[in-house]
């Protein structure tokens, strides 16, 4: 009778530990935008599971925990397969995910990994938030291959008294709260002793508590800075009319939206990524009608374009900004591409790479950490996805940014969470360096942000609008700006520590305590 009910245990185990990889990807994907910020609160036990079957996982803890990370981030980056993309088929899209996927995965299985080593359970419960951060951080370190989408500490960027952390530690220190958060919740109640399980939940209030209190405070004790005031043309010019190269209609509405957002008044008007409709060329035709709407609108202009340098045989994916006489005053090149979709990663270390053709194409990345100058302000421009790397960012700021301006092209991601999800990204990246955001997304999402992570103003996806407002330059530098990944480097040190230490006596196992 003993041994039929030890083995009804296992089975029942072994039915839970299939259903615990589900339960922590719809946990972990509904703490992602787009939805509701009450949803983020799940983050706080979305890994719960994860750790539950990690301690009690005798083999393969690297597959288990690959197979907890393949379900989360499938469940947050499944759109990226229903993305339109021009003369790129459905199959190679689909394909591309999967490898996205799986090696995004490959993280969540390594720091199960590195918990299984650890033969301390207690120990082991509170190294997860180290052997977490760092494996996270390790992947957002390179530009060729870096993919930081879906980081933990994102999922709380639309709750601004939960992010100010943000300034001190990066984005690192909010993903290190909300791991820390899961562990002691599962340490709380893995406990045997009832007093134990309420003393560890009653400090995780207490500490959440403190975590919201200190943010608001930050918030409310924030100085009024100088403010300039910024207008975002969000044009809405869908993909298709872009394939055509129906140029007379896409300059026809930038006039038309520029010339309403002059009459308003504004110190600086901002267009998306890419909304010249041809390689920006001092004499060509086009951009000399470009010209003439920012000379008639008397008011300068940053506005995307792609460049191509006939000598090199190089093209950019650029930013120019246009005085209000009509004349091109500076330039920013992109420096972060989209890997397999603006190049093939690596293809400047072996120039072969640029023969295969997958559909990508094949732009230059600038070089320059340019800072443009408008009269009273000076400020950096980040063209799409570079707004997902702090550390091009902070380099940006500590070059004399008083203002990030982040241009992009967001139409691609239809109406998926992806817009959502890389709107949000930017809310970190102003906090974190204390300076305002003003983001211009040609179909959405664009958005005036504070250096607190506020948005002031917003718009809806696929609507023609203009979103314009006073926004603060940037006075000082946060401590982020000005130490950068200490914190981080930090957790690092630590986590080697651990695993050095995870081969002596003393992390010997214990009985998992739940």
């Amino acid at each position: 009778m003993q041994f039929i009910n030890l083995r009804e245990r296992k089975k029942r185990l072994r039915l839970i530990k299939l259903f615990l990889p589900v339960i922590t990807a719809l946990l972990f994907s509904v703490s992602f935008a787009p939805f509701h910020p009450f949803l983020r609160f799940f983050i706080f036990f979305a890994f719960i599971p994860y750790l539950f079957a990690i301690l009690h996982c005798k083999k393969r803890v690297f597959l288990t925990g690959f197979a907890f990370g393949f379900l989360s981030n499938a469940g947050i980056l499944w759109w990226i397969s229903a993305m339109i993309v021009e003369d790129v088929s459905k199959i190679l899209i689909a394909s591309g995910v999967v490898i996205l996927i799986l090696y995004l995965s490959v993280y969540w299985g390594l720091v199960a990994f590195l918990i299984s080593r650890i033969k301390k359970v207690s120990i082991a419960i509170f190294a997860f938030p180290f052997f977490w951060v760092s494996l996270e951080f390790m992947r957002s370190l390179t530009s060729q291959l870096g993919f930081p989408w879906g980081a933990v500490g994102y999922s709380l960027s639309n709750i601004p008294s939960m992010i100010q952390l943000a300034s001190i530690t990066g984005l690192s220190g909010i993903s290190f709260s909300i791991i820390f958060y899961n562990s002691l919740i599962y340490w709380s109640i893995s406990q045997k002793r009832w007093k134990k399980c309420i003393g560890g939940l009653s400090i995780f209030l207490l500490l959440l508590i403190v975590h919201a209190a200190s943010g608001n405070l930050v918030l409310s004790s924030g100085k009024k800075e100088e403010t300039v005031k910024v207008s975002l043309i969000q044009a809405n010019i869908l993909p298709e009319i872009k394939r055509e190269s129906e140029v007379d209609e896409r300059i026809s509405v930038l006039r038309s939206m520029t010339l309403d957002a002059a009459l308003r008044g504004s110190d600086l008007i901002v267009w998306s990524e890419t909304s010249i409709p041809c390689f920006y060329r001092e004499n060509s035709d086009c951009i000399k009608r470009i010209k003439d709407i920012v000379k008639e609108s008397a008011i300068p202009v940053i506005a995307g374009a792609p460049e191509y340098k006939r000598k090199e045989r190089h093209i950019y994916n650029s930013a120019f900004l246009i005085s209000g006489d009509g004349k091109t005053i500076g330039r920013y090149r992109k420096i972060y591409l989209v890997p397999f979709g603006e190049h093939l990663p690596f293809d400047n270390t072996f120039p072969s790479l640029k023969k295969i053709h997958l559909g990508q194409g094949n732009f230059s990345s600038g070089k320059e950490l340019t800072v443009l100058s408008q009269g009273k302000f000076r400020f950096s421009v980040l063209i799409c996805f570079e707004s997902i790397f702090p550390r091009l960012v902070r380099k940006l700021v500590n070059n004399g940014a008083e203002l990030l301006v982040n241009i992009t092209e967001d139409s691609w991601f239809g109406r998926t969470p992806g817009a959502y999800q890389h709107a949000e990204m930017a809310i970190i990246r102003a906090v974190e360096n204390r300076i305002s955001i003003a983001r211009c997304g040609n179909s959405g999402i664009s958005m005036l942000i504070d250096p607190y992570g506020r948005v002031l103003k917003t718009s809806r996806i696929f609507e023609r609008t203009i979103i314009e407002g006073e926004i603060p330059l940037r006075k000082g530098a946060s401590f982020y700006t000005t130490y950068g990944d200490l914190f981080t480097w930090l957790i690092v040190a630590v986590s080697i520590v651990l695993f050095v230490f995870s081969f002596t006596p003393f992390f010997r196992r214990q009985s998992p305590p739940f």
